[in-house]
């Protein structure tokens, strides 16, 4: 989508608050009257609410940031506001690429459904430290553009899916501080770009995946505080990129 140069309109098009403000999201009404605001900037304002408070009637928003504030409730319907470029709840639309929904108090399942049209678009999805909670959805696997998927310091629960070998552009991989469990699926030879895979503080178990061994590109491994078992193959010796492995407080031999 070309981008407008706000500057030279002769309308209010960018709103930027930078003060600390302590309030709840005011009535949608005083939003919902800015019909030409194309820029929203309301991070790190200590704002809590719901987010579609926020959106209410800003039919022509291109650009979003509401970054590190107290929001709850579900997640955005992208797909309702076809201008949005840029989505920053710490980029947005069908041309989405970075989707950042880290450090609120969104809940809930990670719903991604909204974002098909953009499933081989999206390079970053990042939800950290959020109450969201459940398995992993089936679409989040066809999402065959992703390259940094970080979901730390959630609730998610149940195993990681086989299909994650679908994700096979992968370089970042974070999934700490969840309630995962059951083995960490072998599938780890489809991600041959694969530079972090950060899995500790779960329930994982069994065997540490030999497939691991063909991620030339790996950088960080770190699947400390989980329950793991086996041997550590010698053959981990011999990854030439990698600089941190992490296996304390596990039952590795």
């Amino acid at each position: 989508m070309r981008k407008k140069n706000c500057s030279s309109s002769p309308f209010l098009t960018s709103g930027k608050f930078y003060q600390r403000i302590y309030y709840r999201i005011p009535d949608i009404n005083s939003f919902s009257n800015l019909q030409k605001l194309e820029v929203l900037d309301l991070s790190y304002t200590m704002l809590s609410g719901s987010v579609s408070q926020v959106l209410g009637g800003l039919t022509s928003i291109m650009s979003l940031n509401i970054s590190n504030n107290f929001f709850t409730g579900g997640l955005l319907e992208i797909d309702a506001y076809p201008n949005l470029d840029v989505l920053n709840i710490s980029d947005a639309s069908n041309a989405l690429q970075i989707l950042d929904l880290s450090m609120n108090h969104f809940s809930g399942g990670l719903i991604v459904e909204g974002l098909t049209n953009c499933s081989t678009i999206l390079r970053q999805l990042h939800v950290d430290f959020n109450l969201l909670f459940g398995h992993l959805p089936n679409a989040l696997y066809l999402m065959s553009s992703l390259e940094q998927l970080s979901i730390s310091f959630n609730n998610f629960s149940g195993q990681l899916s086989k299909r994650l070998s679908k994700l096979f552009r992968l370089k970042i991989l974070v999934v700490f501080g969840n309630r995962f469990s059951g083995p960490l699926p072998d599938v780890f030879g489809n991600l041959r770009e694969l530079e972090q895979f950060s899995a500790h503080s779960n329930n994982f178990l069994g065997l540490l995946p030999s497939s691991l061994l063909f991620c030339p590109m790996l950088q960080v491994l770190d699947l400390r505080n989980n329950s793991l078992t086996g041997n550590i193959s010698p053959n981990f010796t011999r990854m030439p990129n990698l600089t941190s492995l992490i296996i304390s407080q596990v039952l590795l031999y």
